[in-house]
């Protein structure tokens, strides 16, 4: 989704990018608004299983392509994959690619080797 118009985000992020969202647009919504927008919005907060299965190995595909180096495309939004170094977990100090459209995309790949 490279339009412009569209934002891939984790559930966990909804109400922070609306509220972003919000901010830009310098605008308030009504409480008819947002019980309207939920009502459009709520149904997909609860996907079926085989959805998300279906996702999940979807994206465990495309994280095991060797041939993603730094200046590649994101293969899920098709920004720009940087490369990082954990700062902090059990990798930190460890190299991996991100996609430069984070935090909307937080697609991620372990580098192999540490260059």
């Amino acid at each position: 989704m490279t339009s412009g118009n569209h934002y891939v985000i984790q559930q966990s992020d909804i109400l922070s990018a609306v509220r972003e969202k919000i901010a830009e647009v310098n605008t308030s919504l009504s409480t008819s608004k947002i019980d309207e927008l939920y009502e459009k919005l709520s149904h997909l907060t609860n996907p079926d299983e085989s959805i998300k299965i279906s996702h999940n190995l979807s994206v465990q595909k495309i994280k095991q392509q060797d041939n993603l180096t730094e200046g590649s495309k994101c293969p899920i939004c098709g920004g720009t994959l940087v490369k990082r170094v954990a700062s902090k977990g059990p990798n930190k100090g460890s190299y991996f690619l991100g996609c430069s459209g984070y935090p909307y995309c937080k697609f991620t790949v372990n580098i192999k080797t540490q260059n």
